[in-house]
């Protein structure tokens, strides 16, 4: 494990379920300097930032992401929908300079579980490297732990992760590694149980075709996840669901059209119980149990979506957009929630 300049670790065997390693940083920096400077009040603009609904608090949860300089962020931001209020949390201790984010709300332990899988470092080929950090956040005392779990998914850039409610289990498929040449897609599936702070690699012979920055998301009224779109090219249409009960991936038939592209964002409303998908000026919902997607109301003013990332608002039947753009580095910092009935709105005081 590489240790940056300036931080001093200490570790505490801590039991939950069985025993393990925690560690706990007690300073921090950013490597090579790389870290904007976030405003106090408002979430600078970004791309690829990871947004989590948090039902107990009734907000959603903002970390990481890219500037439109290619930095990488390290605050963690809280919105409330119902006030239309931001919040920066106070957390001296926080993952530093990384990147590859994949993340999911683990309802039964309270914490949001983050899994990164890049590092910036400047001496480096292509501007970063590969790395293995899993991380929880717990929002009521906003205070983040790394969890240290042995062994663990390894330098998945564009991986995603869904929590699985009826098992208690984090679902973690795919990613990339795009410091070799040609890059690499992996098609593996990996299980995640926080209470033992335990990895799983769940191998079986007929998983989807390796893909990075796709959409997935858990449908609880189905209890599966779903994944679609994502890079490279010839992928992006196909869809798959996974039983992870049985272990089981299995291709999707589906009418309609979503517009499948790279780098789009997937969620699950339990209100509509659709799957909501957003890529470019594409908005569309999808019905497992008709296996079909239905086209919704796009606003002009939202112009082209990539790298964006949506969360239920907790309590209210709304979602919550935040950031994203063209592509190219071409970042928002507006906050927008649509409303089944009302279409979308724009929140906050972002700059677009």
């Amino acid at each position: 494990m590489t240790i940056l300049a300036n931080i001093n670790r200490k570790s505490t065997p801590i039991g939950i379920g069985a025993f393990f390693l925690l560690t706990v940083v007690t300073a921090s920096c950013s490597a090579d300097g790389q870290t904007p400077t976030d405003s106090e009040t408002y979430p600078d603009a970004r791309g690829y930032a990871q947004l989590i609904s948090h039902p107990p608090s009734g907000t959603v949860i903002l970390f990481g992401g890219e500037s439109n300089r290619r930095f990488s962020f390290e605050a963690i931001w809280s919105y409330d929908p119902a006030e239309d209020t931001w919040k920066r949390f106070d957390t001296p201790v926080h993952p530093v300079a990384v990147g590859g984010t994949a993340a999911a709300y683990d309802a039964e332990s309270d914490r949001i579980v983050f899994v990164f899988s890049t590092r910036l470092d400047s001496s480096a080929p292509r501007g970063y490297v590969r790395l293995s950090e899993t991380w929880a956040f717990d929002v009521s005392s906003g205070q983040w732990t790394k969890m240290n779990p042995d062994p663990a998914p390894f330098g998945l850039m564009g991986a995603r992760m869904s929590y699985d409610s009826e098992s208690d289990r984090i679902i973690l498929f795919g990613g990339a590694d795009f410091t070799s040449d040609p890059a690499e897609w992996f098609n593996t599936t990996w299980s995640y149980d926080f209470n033992s702070n335990s990895w799983t690699e769940m191998p079986n012979g007929g998983n989807p075709p390796g893909r990075s920055y796709f959409g997935m998301a858990y449908d609880e009224n189905a209890d599966r996840v779903l994944a679609f779109g994502g890079s490279p090219d010839g992928v992006a249409a196909s869809m798959w669901s996974y039983d992870y009960n049985e272990n089981n991936w299995e291709s999707i038939e589906y009418s309609g059209d979503a517009q499948p592209d790279h780098h789009p964002f997937m969620m699950y409303s339990p209100d509509m119980d659709r799957m909501l998908y957003v890529v470019g000026e594409s908005f569309s919902a999808f019905d497992y149990n008709t296996r079909s997607w239905t086209s919704l109301p796009w606003s002009p003013d939202l112009g082209t979506r990539y790298f964006t990332a949506l969360a239920p608002a907790p309590g209210t039947g709304n979602v919550v957009l935040f950031g994203g753009g063209p592509r190219g580095m071409q970042y928002n910092n507006d906050t927008w929630v649509y409303n089944a009935e009302s279409g979308w709105e724009r929140r906050g005081s972002g700059d677009r």
